[in-house]
């Protein structure tokens, strides 16, 4: 036990004694001795990898997979209070010429093709722009009338028709007066008894169509993408959305990315797990923002966008420019620039040591450049070349 305790203080000892002699050591040394001991290693030279692909520039975005076409459409309240009381169609829901949208106050809002909103109510003798269009939308909800811009006998049968078959009451209001008839004065053969005078006609009750309950869109068929609740207040800036067209899908880009799309331009839609190829419709500028910035449509091919997916979302990939297809791809810090045009690069061999290789550079994009080897030497993906 002892002889143990003697060795592990002795070894002890030796270990003191070398480090001390270590600290003496380093104690003795020159300042130039210390200086070089401070100085970090000289680094090597640094290299980049060459590699083969596309040298293009793709921009990444958010897109919502929509019909081409969205419209807004407008309710006009009638007096006094006005609040959606039922029967709103759903989003998704399709939206035809003479449906009813929604219900407002009891009374129904129906949807009818045409250019412009309705300026007045519309009833029985009247004509004009607005009555013809009246016509053209009961037409295609598939009614027939007589499309000759005059409210007249066929123009109220179709009217009645299109409440009738929605289960409202048929909105009526009086008609002009009847009782115009002339009366004569009694002769003087008459007796001279003085009949009763004669009563006031009843002016008979006509249709009368309120311009709150239409609504105007420009086709005769759509999807409904929004609608105002049950118990929505109803004024004059209430609105409904509706899409209608092939569908599309439609991104925000701000407005120095969107300058350089341009219609025709390919990429690629990820959504649900797949990638659809898409095409540049349209590039819109979206002014009077306090942020500019530019909406694309883009269209897939046939069958490759589907309706049931109207509002998803998916990421757009979009390439914006291209130099050049399947090139050798390297840094462009690692293009030597000489004489008449010509260029190189110093690729590294297995020993460590450079090579000088010439080749010709196709061209530059956002620090890369697109190269091919013209000399002897061979360039591939895998090698390193030297950037500093």
């Amino acid at each position: 036990m002892k002889r143990r305790l003697l060795v592990s203080v002795g070894a002890l000892g030796v270990g003191l004694l070398f480090a001390g002699g270590w600290a003496a050591a380093t104690a003795l040394q020159s300042p130039a001795q210390r200086e070089a001991s401070a100085t970090a290693p000289r680094s090597g030279p640094v290299t980049a990898q060459v590699t083969q692909g596309d040298l293009s520039r793709t921009i990444t975005s958010e897109a919502t997979l929509q019909r081409q076409t969205r419209q807004s459409l407008r309710f006009v309240a009638p007096d006094g209070p006005a609040v959606v009381t039922g029967r709103p169609l759903s989003s998704g829901q399709a939206l035809l010429a003479g449906r009813a949208l929604t219900e407002i106050n009891g009374r129904p809002v129906f949807a009818i093709p045409g250019a412009f909103a309705f300026y007045r109510d519309l009833e029985q003798g009247i004509s004009g722009p607005d009555v013809r269009q009246l016509q053209l939308g009961l037409t295609s909800a598939g009614l027939r009338v007589t499309t000759d811009g005059v409210f007249g006998e066929s123009t109220e049968a179709a009217v009645a028709a299109l409440y009738g078959r929605s289960g409202y009451s048929v909105p009526r209001g009086e008609g002009p007066s009847s009782g115009d008839e002339t009366l004569q004065s009694p002769s003087n053969d008459e007796v001279a008894s003085v009949p009763a005078p004669p009563s006031t006609p009843t002016a008979p009750s006509v249709i009368r169509l309120p311009r709150a309950e239409l609504t105007v869109m420009s086709t005769s068929s759509a999807h409904v993408v929004s609608v105002p609740e049950v118990g929505s207040p109803i004024l004059d800036s209430t609105l409904a959305v509706v899409e209608h067209g092939p569908m599309a899908a439609v991104a925000g880009v701000p407005a120095e990315v969107g300058s350089a799309i341009r219609e025709g331009m390919k990429g690629s839609l990820s959504i649900g797990g797949g990638r659809r190829p898409v095409t540049v419709t349209a590039v819109i500028p979206n002014k009077g923002e306090a942020e500019t910035s530019t909406r694309i449509e883009l269209a897939g091919s046939t069958g490759e966008l589907s309706e049931s997916e109207s509002g998803h979302e998916a990421l757009l990939e979009l390439e914006v420019e291209v130099v050049d297809r399947d090139s050798l791809l390297v840094p462009t810090v690692a293009v030597i620039s000489g004489g008449s045009g010509s260029a190189r690069v110093q690729k590294q061999t297995r020993q460590g040591s450079f090579v000088s290789i010439p080749v010709t550079e196709i061209g530059q994009l956002d620090g890369r450049s697109a190269v091919t080897a013209t000399g002897r030497e061979k360039l591939a993906p895998g090698d390193h070349v030297k950037v500093g």
